[in-house]
């Protein structure tokens, strides 16, 4: 599975969008996958949950769906490594409180 996420990632050059997204039950190594990927191309997965619940700890409730979008910008620009970028552990951007779509953040 390792080599054919790596040649999809090789491919993305060629499309308009350049998003993979790995989806399987809890369990199913999606973690595991990403960090060996990680470990070969040189670039630590970013835990989602963690970095942004940190951030949103710290912003009034009533504003972190406004605040999601530019909190993820920021937290990726600073993890990002030659425009790559692992996320792992999202579930907190389908928190129904915070009211977004993540597919709509950029």
């Amino acid at each position: 599975m390792l080599t054919k996420l790596e040649r999809y990632i090789d491919q993305l050059g060629e499309l308009n969008n350049k998003l993979i997204v790995l989806a399987g039950p809890r369990g199913s190594g999606k973690t595991k996958l990403l960090q060996e990927l990680g470990a070969k191309l040189g670039v630590q997965p970013l835990n989602v949950n963690l970095e942004l619940g940190r951030r949103l700890s710290a912003t009034p409730h009533a504003g972190r769906g406004f605040s999601v979008g530019q909190l993820l910008r920021d937290i990726a620009d600073k993890e990002r490594k030659d425009d790559l970028l692992l996320l792992d552990n999202l579930e907190l951007l389908f928190e129904r409180g915070l009211q977004i779509n993540p597919l709509d953040l950029r």
